[in-house]
């Protein structure tokens, strides 16, 4: 009966164990993942402002070249990479 009891236990704390590790690789999946996202919405925050500002830097080209030649230039740049990074 005893020899049984022990059986039971080893055979739950083995569980256990096997249960807690596979929590802790999960865990550990899930930061990594975490991480890559955070790394990846930094990367478009830095395309987005550098895409403002080359968005500034057209429209006032654009400026200079319609105050140079007096003609209308229209330019639609501002959103461009913010379709790719929403």
């Amino acid at each position: 009966m005893k020899r049984e009891k022990d059986d039971v236990l080893d055979e739950t704390l083995r569980q256990l164990n096997s249960a807690t590790e596979n929590y802790m690789k999960a865990e550990e999946k899930a930061n990594e993942r975490q991480h890559d996202l955070k790394k990846s919405q930094d990367e478009c925050r830095k395309l987005r402002e550098h895409n403002d500002e080359l968005s500034d830097i057209l429209e006032q080209l654009a400026r200079m070249a319609n105050e140079m030649t007096g003609n209308s230039i229209n330019v639609h740049s501002r959103h461009f990479l913010d379709v790719w990074c929403l």
